[in-house]
């Protein structure tokens, strides 16, 4: 199970880096209006959901249950940039800066 997890953390942080970059190229460059920049560390999301599902879950029905949070995870960062006007980066290619969100998507989603 342990190597399940490594394995969909990365595959996460790869979806959801894609994803944040499509975002970035399609909203962040074109607006005139200054934008807030803003992290989210997808690790750190995924590690808050696995905290919450039952460690006894077959790993198929493991597996569906992480993809479909991904799913809710990205569709809440979508919302909240396009909302907020701001601009939402992978924490792991920011040096220094911006307001880190994770915490805060990760409750939204898990609150739903």
């Amino acid at each position: 199970m342990e190597i399940t997890i490594k394995i969909l953390a990365h595959i996460l942080t790869a979806i959801t880096s894609a994803a944040l970059a499509v975002f970035i190229i399609t909203h962040g460059g074109f607006i005139e209006t200054p934008q807030k920049l803003v992290t989210i560390d997808a690790t750190q999301a995924l590690l808050g959901f696995i905290q919450t599902i039952d460690k006894d879950m077959p790993d198929d029905a493991y597996a569906i249950a992480v993809v479909e949070y991904q799913k809710q995870l990205e569709k809440e960062i979508v919302e909240l940039a396009e909302s907020q006007g701001l601009v939402v980066i992978n924490a792991a290619v920011v040096l220094s800066g911006g307001t880190d969100i994770t915490q805060y998507a990760v409750d939204r989603v898990l609150d739903k």
